[in-house]
């Protein structure tokens, strides 16, 4: 069980329904609970509302909180980055649009590559951080 449900079930039944002492909500980085974090994501999500946002698009807020040491490395490659739980990841590089376009153009995609279905660029599928 999450501890989102636990919480939920707390706040709205008066008990968490199982023994909360083995919870650690340390484990959680202080950076994504933050008031800023949570106002920020909150807005966020309340903007896509009346907007018209794909699915899979990145925020754009709250961006680069927690790189890998090989970040600095990637941006030179040209990676174009989302953000997940306050990491910064790759989802593909620049260099190689013009190569996933040409495998869309030639037929499908090959198991475990990460070319997209659409116009056949990548960079379709994603926001980038500004």
């Amino acid at each position: 069980m999450a501890v989102g449900q636990i919480m939920a079930d707390w706040i709205t039944a008066g008990e968490p329904g199982i023994d909360t002492h083995g919870l650690d909500l340390a484990r959680f980085d202080p950076a994504v609970i933050s008031k800023q974090w949570a106002r920020e994501q909150g807005e966020e999500s309340y903007d896509e509302v009346y907007d018209i946002v794909h699915p899979k698009a990145t925020t754009l807020r709250m961006r680069g909180l927690r790189t890998s040491p090989f970040h600095e490395r990637q941006q030179s490659m040209g990676a174009v980055f989302e953000s997940a739980n306050g990491w910064e990841r790759p989802l593909w590089y620049e260099t190689n649009a013009s190569s996933a376009t040409l495998r869309w153009e030639t037929g499908p995609c090959p198991r475990g590559t990460t070319g997209r279905r659409g116009t056949g660029a990548p960079s379709s599928h994603s926001r980038r951080a500004e």
